[in-house]
């Protein structure tokens, strides 16, 4: 009797992690290398010290790029690592964009790579805060940087794979940017970031390749695609003086405008929505509040939400 109870047991062990198993296709060895990875991008951005951020960002980097050689990583979820950086998907390409941030004194570096069927693509930062980094195109090894919110594909630009990327950039402690950037792709050219398709109308003879919304700290101002509209939808800015720097405070009145795709190119509308708000919107950080937030400063409660 002790030996069939026992044996009954052993089944029902089994049974159990067979479900187990397949409920859960992937390998103990990608889940215990992205354990480790999530253990890492805590200290990168959590660290109470810049030396030990960094220390962490490096172990982090060197093991995300071992990682994502393994077998069937474009198709793992990253299920506890997304929290903590930033993964943008695209399944008919498909590929996966992954980029994060060291936190600094005044601002922010970041670091990036994106994954193919075919190639790990590592992104090297090579930042320029100025207001002119909305000009000129931009290969793997010189990316501007920064931290990608959301993905969309679009038809502009030169053929091949093309999409809009949305992302977040700390230039000074004064100063948010928000960026639209271009991303793409093809078999000839590889990965390029920036293409000359930011028009201010149809005669538009020298377009910028990217766009920049910098804005005050103590601002909330946002950059997202509306899917009713079809368009790129952002805040207008206004100035309101000085800043601690010297440097103008820009911050938005409470009106909209956008970039609509049009025969290849990303034409500018200078109001959309036409309404506007009593008093320009403020980063709810400023309150005083307990809520923990994410990377992008967004309540704990939202990662289960997309991010627009």
């Amino acid at each position: 009797m002790r030996f069939s109870s026992f044996g009954g047991t052993l089944v029902m062990l089994l049974i159990y992690a067979v479900s187990v198993a397949s409920q859960n296709p992937y390998s103990t060895s990608l889940n215990e290398r992205e354990a480790q990875l999530s253990v890492w991008a805590d200290s990168m951005n959590l660290g109470r010290t810049l030396s030990v951020r960094k220390a962490a960002r490096k172990k982090f980097e060197t093991g995300l790029l071992s990682m994502l050689g393994q077998e069937g990583v474009l198709d793992y979820p990253f299920d506890s690592l997304m929290h903590k950086v930033s993964i943008l998907t695209d399944t008919l390409y498909p590929l996966k964009i992954f980029t994060w941030q060291l936190r600094k004194r005044d601002h922010r570096e970041y670091g990036g790579c994106i994954l193919t069927r075919d190639s790990i693509i590592p992104l090297t930062s090579d930042p320029d805060f100025t207001l002119q980094a909305n000009r000129g195109v931009r290969g793997p090894a010189h990316w501007l940087g920064a931290l990608y919110y959301d993905i969309v594909p679009v038809d502009v630009g030169p053929k091949g794979s093309s999409y809009l990327l949305l992302g977040l950039q700390r230039p000074n402690a004064f100063e948010k940017q928000k960026l639209i950037e271009v991303l793409r792709i093809d078999p000839r050219h590889g990965v390029r970031f920036g293409a000359p398709v930011f028009t201010k109308g149809a005669f538009d003879e020298d377009p910028a390749d990217r766009y920049l919304l910098r804005y005050s700290s103590d601002a909330e101002a946002t950059i997202h695609y509306d899917t009713g509209y079809k368009m790129i939808v952002f805040d207008h800015l206004i100035p309101i003086g000085k800043n601690p720097a010297g440097a103008t405070k820009w911050v938005p009145d409470g009106s909209y405008s956008a970039y609509r795709v049009a025969l290849g190119q990303l034409v500018y509308i200078p109001k959309v929505f036409h309404m506007e708000l009593e008093s320009p919107p403020m980063d709810p950080s400023r309150k005083k509040q307990n809520v923990k937030l994410d990377i992008f400063g967004k309540p704990m409660k939202e990662y289960k939400k997309k991010i627009r």
